[in-house]
């Protein structure tokens, strides 16, 4: 692999649940940012709860770090601008490492949803 295509920042997440007020809250935090190649592999459109939910598996691709397993997620900035950033959001479904040189790379199978809302007459 040659580090030209790492050319995408993305931060990696691990779930922590938080503790407010006596009651578990679902949440997640800053495990690093790093450089990363992201390629979509497949996807389709379904329609679920009065929704066209769109599904796109992804790979992506980071050098090894310890810590990264499937309970994590990935962030994407889409925009570049000074507006409030925009995020494409991943749910890592396997982590897998190098076959051949171990500690060299991750490869990250993901899965990334989104809701676009009913579509009428389209």
């Amino acid at each position: 692999m040659k580090v030209g295509r790492l050319r995408h920042r993305i931060v990696l997440q691990q779930r922590a649940d938080l503790v407010i007020d006596g009651e578990v809250v679902p949440g997640w935090t800053d495990l690093a940012e790093v450089w990363a190649s992201i390629e979509p592999v497949s996807g389709r459109e379904y329609f679920a709860a009065q929704q066209v939910s769109a599904e796109t598996s992804t790979r992506i691709l980071i050098r090894w770090r310890a810590g990264v397993n499937a309970a994590g997620r990935v962030l994407h900035q889409t925009n570049q601008s000074d507006s409030p950033p925009e995020y494409d959001v991943y749910d890592i479904t396997a982590a897998l490492e190098d076959p051949v040189i171990t500690r060299r790379w991750i490869t990250l199978l993901c899965t990334k949803r989104s809701a676009q809302g009913f579509r009428s007459g389209e």
